[in-house]
């Protein structure tokens, strides 16, 4: 895996048609990052990661609850070691959570809610 600057680059330019827009990119990086903290492996194109990001899309072009969904991410896979933590990351659905998962920690955004995009969170056993 090449880390050095103009590798990345080179890699990362398929992301380039997305130009400056901010807001499809941090949507493409909270798709990423669900996928390291949940341990599924799925494509990593651009329109992949944009279909899989569709429950973040939810909170519109809000760069605070973005980068809070970011953080929430990153300090699960920080917890988590490299991923794979089984029943946490970030799901989406109608209605309020019910279902328990076998993590510690884990955000459920209820697409259906006015406003739309109400993130719960789970901790200390319980929906909050």
């Amino acid at each position: 895996m090449a880390t050095n600057s103009q590798s990345l680059l080179t890699a990362a330019n398929c992301y380039a048609g997305f130009g400056d827009n901010s807001y499809m990119l941090r949507l493409m990086k909270l798709a990423l990052l669900n996928q390291i903290a949940t341990g599924v492996t799925l494509a990593t194109d651009p329109q992949s990661l944009l279909t899989q990001a569709k429950c973040f899309a939810c909170m519109g072009d809000n760069g605070y609850m973005l980068q809070l969904m970011e953080l929430a991410l990153l300090a699960q896979i920080s917890a988590n070691g490299t991923g794979g933590a089984p029943g946490g990351g970030v799901t989406a659905g109608t209605g309020a959570p019910s279902s328990t998962p076998t993590s510690s920690g884990a955000l459920y955004i209820q697409t259906d809610s006015i406003p739309a995009g109400q993130i719960w969170e789970w901790y200390s056993g319980a929906w909050h």
